[in-house]
């Protein structure tokens, strides 16, 4: 039970992640100056 609640937020850590990353390379893709997003 504590394994899968465990998994489950490593899951989001993961997912979270992802999408902030892609949305990181979409920026830079396009090119665009967003003081809001900055990727590594």
């Amino acid at each position: 039970m504590r394994f899968e609640k465990s998994l489950r937020i490593l899951v989001a850590i993961i997912y979270v992640a992802a999408v902030s990353h892609s949305i990181s390379a979409v920026v830079n893709y396009l090119d665009l100056d967003l003081d809001i997003i900055t990727p590594p």
